[in-house]
């Protein structure tokens, strides 16, 4: 009953957010119209933005949740994600946040990190679309603890979203080798990084707990999904991000975990 009313929810959201949006209500209802299987299909957005998405992607419910519920971007936290000029979207898949985030910080340039082989075009025709290029550098990689090549499930037909970084060796028959950034590199490249979105389907654990605090305390906002794991809670990531001086609170829907920096004394 409550997943019922939260898609509901979403679909009232999707109307608010976008010119033509039956078939996102449709798609947030899990109603597939045959016509639009397997096709980019164009969604134009109130505030000016266009983007591409497919049907059982997950693509419906990000737009109700980013651009709807800002669950990313809390107004109670916003003396900490205010007016950023480095951001890093991790766990891009098809550009949602990484609009958004260009439309909400104009001044910002968004670093987009997707491993799926399969969805970074996407990325990239929807980056194009609105004309973002000189703003939003974009990555086919994954973001890990270090530097490597690995194995990449692409999801399943049914939610290719969910593609994630094998951990235990067990391949199963749809993955493919994708590059991967070690994290602290890429902090590496910024004097500061403003904000950082996180959602890589459990590899937070590796990319976060690994990280040594001298780079976490480069980046001023987290907002980033923890999954759940059998090795690992949301409870680990706390700890280690408040023992580097990191503020922290929980969104439970949605399973967000915010991080800033406590202000210097």
């Amino acid at each position: 009953m409550k997943s019922r009313l939260i898609q509901l929810y979403h679909c009232i959201l999707l109307t608010q957010a976008c010119d033509e949006w039956s078939i996102a209500v449709l798609d947030r209802l899990n109603i597939k119209p045959r016509k639009y299987s397997n096709k980019d299909i164009l969604l134009k957005l109130r505030n000016g933005d266009k983007i591409f998405f497919k049907l059982d992607n997950l693509d419906a419910q990000r737009i109700a949740e980013i651009f709807g519920e800002n669950i990313y971007t809390p107004a109670y936290l916003s003396t900490y994600w205010s007016d950023p000029k480095v951001v890093l979207d991790i766990g891009a898949n098809t550009g949602v946040f990484t609009l958004y985030a260009a439309r909400l910080f104009p001044e910002a340039t968004i670093h987009a990190y997707e491993p799926n082989p399969d969805l970074f075009p996407l990325l990239k025709k929807n980056i194009l679309l609105n004309g973002l290029q000189e703003r939003c550098a974009l990555s086919n990689c994954a973001v890990w603890h270090e530097s490597d090549t690995l194995h990449f499930t692409l999801g399943n037909a049914k939610n290719p979203g969910t593609g994630q970084i094998v951990r235990d060796g067990k391949e199963g028959h749809n993955f493919k080798m994708v590059p991967a950034i070690g994290f602290t590199n890429i902090l590496e490249m910024h004097q500061k990084v403003d904000f950082i979105k996180m959602d890589i389907e459990g590899s937070e654990y590796e990319v976060i707990l690994q990280s040594h605090p001298n780079y976490l305390r480069k980046v001023k906002f987290f907002a980033l999904e923890y999954h759940k794991r059998a090795d690992g809670n949301v409870h680990d990531l706390i700890r280690h991000l408040e023992a580097a001086h990191f503020s922290t609170a929980l969104r439970t829907r949605g399973s967000i975990l915010y991080a800033w920096q406590k202000p210097e004394e």
